[in-house]
């Protein structure tokens, strides 16, 4: 858990952690655990991915067909947020995102997530 988020990793919370969700269902309180986790996540590619599926019991082979442009938009959030999404080639120049490119990521996000929630 913790649905506090104070530990990561946590696999045990006390009755006084629990009972500061006195009047939730366990249903809240596993979502607000699950949001607090993911809200830390981050994947970097189709292994991080595959891992992801494996320790949530799921299997892979559906989901590959979306890893494809996932991955390539898991290395441009990458060129993003630790190089400022400098173009390498030419570093005096802007380094665009084409509108079906990013309607194409876009795309597969959505059915990738759609496929996720159909097996939880």
């Amino acid at each position: 858990m913790p649905p506090s988020g104070d530990k990561e990793g946590k696999d045990k919370v006390t009755l006084d952690e629990l009972a500061q969700y006195r009047g939730h269902t366990v249903e809240e309180v596993l979502r607000r655990a699950f949001e607090r986790h993911h809200e830390r996540s981050n994947y970097n590619n189709e292994k991080d991915l595959a891992a992801a599926l494996t320790r949530m019991s799921l299997p892979g082979e559906p989901f590959r067909a979306y890893f494809s442009d996932l991955q390539l938009m898991m290395a441009r959030r990458h060129l993003i947020a630790h190089r400022a999404d400098a173009n390498l080639k030419f570093p005096n120049l802007t380094n665009p995102i084409g509108i079906k490119l990013a309607e194409r990521w876009l795309r597969a996000t959505e059915s990738f997530g759609e496929l996720l929630l159909s097996h939880l």
